[in-house]
């Protein structure tokens, strides 16, 4: 399939309009991380069908990989497909845009797209997520924090329900010993709690697929469990495939559901009452703070939940034999920000630390000078930063 390319860093997507005169592939590079997203722009276009992808069937193709690119003529409005960064750092199949824990590459790919759906005239909250499969997962995740609408096709809603070999190969692959993966990024439920909010959602269900039983039937358990309020948001229809979760929808019924769910006017709900206890601050919140059109937005953004990304450097000097000086520099001023210093010497232990204060100086007296290494926490409200700087004698 031929398109062009245009490759940008983070810094240049402020100034991009994202509205080419022919299919183009846009490949942000932001934190060494590649996002791709093909677009097809349709001038006038106010909304836009957006594309997830599910698991690769041939890990042998060329990336980036794409789920029905190839019907991009025959949508009316803008159209968006993007792929799976984590695909370029592993060997499996399907990774649903997970990255690590300490970097969600699918919330990276929903503050992407608030900067060019806004730079290219597109409201995403009249918008359309949709795909199959991981791309149902997917599609059904950006429509939760961007408050759009999706229409989604045998989806993943737990990811830990999936075929067992796979899921474990990708906790191995994926995860330190010991570590696991963050709750509200494998159940869709507990991102519903985390965002307070149930998306406007079409299932479109093979009846003949195990997702019944591992996906479907659970994911209602839980919304009644929970007495969530989505009478209004959610809706399932089914059909019938002998070939089970890959049973796919004909293109021409796949094509009719996506221009009536680009057509719905209505909107999802509002868990008004609800509050996931210990979640992380929810994507609208930390979007709601920033301007998506400052060129920073991605710093601001970032630091809600790595908060070390606000340092934009940390000195240390010698002011004589035996006094330290150490700064944090920052890019913002942030309300309850907070810093603390740790001095350790080359056999890792604390020689001497600041406590956690308001302050982005610590001053080290009576020490000897010799090499160490400085570790500076910061964080603001429950989240934890840490950068490490290397002190050299004078």
């Amino acid at each position: 399939m031929d398109y062009n390319i245009k490759e940008l860093n983070i810094e240049d997507i402020y100034d991009e309009t994202f509205t080419p005169a022919s299919l183009t592939l846009y490949r942000i590079k932001w934190d060494d991380v590649i996002y791709d997203f093909l677009i097809n722009h349709i001038p006038h276009s106010k909304k836009a069908a957006i594309f997830g992808t599910g698991a690769m069937s041939d890990r042998r193709k060329k990336l980036p990989f794409f789920a029905r690119p190839t019907w991009h003529n025959e949508i009316d409005v803008t159209s968006i497909w993007y792929s799976d960064p984590t695909l370029y750092e592993g060997k499996l199949k399907i990774y649903w845009y997970y990255g690590n824990n300490n970097n969600w590459y699918l919330e990276n790919i929903a503050f992407l797209l608030t900067v060019i759906g806004g730079n290219m005239g597109v409201d995403l909250t009249n918008s359309l997520f949709t795909g199959s499969s991981g791309g149902g997962y997917s599609s059904l995740v950006l429509a939760t924090l961007l408050r759009g609408r999706a229409t989604v096709i045998n989806p993943q809603l737990f990811l830990y329900n999936y075929n067992k070999i796979h899921y474990q190969r990708f906790l191995d692959e994926r995860f330190a010993e010991g570590e696991s993966p963050i709750e509200e990024r494998i159940d869709v439920v507990k991102l519903f709690a985390r965002e307070r909010y149930v998306p406007r959602t079409k299932f479109l269900q093979n009846i003949k697929s195990s997702d019944i039983d591992k996906q479907i039937t659970p994911f209602l358990l839980d919304l009644s469990h929970n007495k969530y309020d989505c009478n209004k948001a959610i809706s399932i229809d089914f059909y019938f495939d002998s070939r089970g979760h890959n049973g796919m929808p004909s293109k021409e019924d796949t094509l009719a559901y996506i221009d009536m769910g680009l057509k719905d006017t209505e909107t999802g709900s509002e868990l008004i009452d609800i509050k996931a206890p210990g979640a992380s601050l929810s994507f609208y919140e930390r979007i709601s703070r920033v301007d998506p059109h400052d060129k920073k937005a991605h710093i601001r953004f970032d630091i809600w939940t790595k908060p070390e990304k606000n340092i934009k450097q940390i000195t240390a000097v010698w002011q004589n034999d035996n006094v330290l000086v150490c700064k944090a520099e920052t890019y913002f001023e942030i309300e309850n920000y907070e810093f603390a210093f740790y001095l350790l010497n080359a056999k890792d232990r604390v020689v001497d630390k600041c406590a956690y204060s308001k302050t982005s100086v610590c001053t080290f007296s009576g020490i000897r000078m010799m090499k160490y290494t400085l570790n500076c926490f910061v964080r603001i409200g429950k989240k934890t930063g840490l950068l490490k700087y290397a002190v050299t004698s004078k």
